[in-house]
């Protein structure tokens, strides 16, 4: 039986409830699950953790992807809400924050190093 951890959250914002009831961490936490960009990495093996959502803009976000055996790395998260919905923008190990906002990046923990 696999343990799976979900979503601390991190509130940079006094965003904690979505329009629909559903809270911000489980609906960033669902957007992640369900993205693509976790390539063959099921849900199940991964913890989402460190949300934070950007209190200058709440429709900019960041997590933390740990993976629950560590056989790979933590990967970064940039999630962007439009409509009310999270979308995963980008997930990786470097570059991320170069898919936010620069004015966002430092309130999200996220940095765009040279070259990406």
């Amino acid at each position: 039986m696999t343990s799976v951890t979900k979503a601390v959250v991190h509130r940079t914002s006094p965003a904690a409830v979505t329009h629909r009831g559903i809270t911000t961490s489980a609906a960033i936490t669902s957007a992640i699950d369900h993205s693509a960009l976790l390539g063959d990495v099921p849900a199940s093996d991964v913890s989402v953790r460190s949300i934070r959502v950007a209190s200058a803009n709440t429709s900019w976000a960041s997590a933390v992807v740990h993976p629950i055996d560590q056989r790979t790395d933590d990967a970064f998260v940039a999630l962007h809400r439009v409509d009310g919905r999270w979308t995963v923008v980008t997930l990786g190990t470097a570059g991320v924050g170069c898919a936010v906002p620069a004015s966002l990046r430092s309130d999200l923990h996220l940095v765009c190093e040279a070259g990406y």
